[in-house]
């Protein structure tokens, strides 16, 4: 399956991993106006739960919901919750 360390095994993807994660996209989260859902795991090990309370703060119409016991990969390890977040978003706008 592919990780988010497989960067490490593949040298050629050091350079433009380390590369993505350092580019601070705060400004731009500034300039969505759209309805936004964030869904994030409370025990991603590969995202910090930090950055999701910087996102939620710094896009103005996002909803933030915190999946316990979830990790980076919560869309493969709980569809089913995911779903449903999705769903209620969608139909709140309806």
């Amino acid at each position: 399956m592919i990780g988010s360390g497989d960067y490490v095994a593949t040298p050629q993807l050091t350079e433009t991993y380390l590369n993505i994660i350092k580019e601070d996209l705060s400004d731009e989260m500034k300039k969505i106006n759209n309805k936004t859902l964030i869904i994030w795991g409370d025990s991603d090990k590969d995202t910090p739960k930090e950055d999701a309370f910087v996102m939620n703060s710094k896009i103005k119409k996002s909803t933030l919901k915190i999946i316990r016991d979830a990790g980076h990969l919560i869309i493969i390890t709980d569809p089913e919750i995911v779903s449903k977040y999705i769903i209620n978003f969608i139909n709140d706008d309806f």
